[in-house]
């Protein structure tokens, strides 16, 4: 699985994540730069307001620049699949 480099930094101090992603996956282990993470689904995602309860955990600053990213990433996609992703201990 991959992050953009500021997110990865967010992931290894906090050990915990938000992401989205354009498909809908299972949960399962990932590899993000040699530490293996727990994917865990959390569901659909059609509006930047549903993202309000994980911004503060999605290593943005705000819901807009989260937003922005997204949409700049996936400028046709409508519907996203939201994660939560946890260093494994």
């Amino acid at each position: 699985m991959q992050l953009m480099p500021p997110l990865k930094v967010f992931l290894k101090k906090h050990r915990t994540i938000y992401t989205i992603r354009k498909y809908n996956m299972t949960c399962a282990e990932v590899d993000i730069d040699g530490l293996i993470c727990r994917r865990i689904p959390l569901g659909r995602i059609l509006s930047k307001e549903a993202l309000e309860p994980y911004v503060k955990e999605s290593g943005f600053e705000t819901i807009d620049a989260w937003w922005t990213k997204i949409k700049e990433i996936n400028p046709r996609i409508k519907e996203f699949w939201l994660y939560k992703v946890e260093i494994k201990e």
